[in-house]
């Protein structure tokens, strides 16, 4: 039977994993994207994940549901657990 919650956390735990390694071992993070396309915003993984998160909503799909949350997790412990620990601050706008 499908574990959506276990899914969920251990996603997100790998997820924020690589985020870790993309940030900190070759300093590639959201502001340099903005930066380089011209965009008003920052884009997020929060913001795909949630997109992913109403899409499975919508068409009723439990595993695109909760790839969406994961995603959405992943960038949520990044701003407010990771971040905090090793940059002091939360560096989400």
């Amino acid at each position: 039977k499908y574990m959506g919650f276990t899914f969920i956390i251990l996603g997100a735990a790998i997820i924020e994993l690589f985020t870790i390694i993309l940030r900190f071992g070759f300093d590639f993070h959201s502001r340099s994207i903005q930066k380089h396309f011209g965009l008003p915003i920052r884009i997020h993984h929060l913001y795909i994940g949630i997109i992913i998160l109403i899409v499975g909503l919508s068409i009723k799909h439990e595993l695109t549901r909760d790839i969406g949350i994961a995603i959405a997790l992943s960038d949520l412990i990044h701003h407010l657990i990771v971040l905090p620990l090793t940059k002091k601050e939360i560096d989400f706008l």
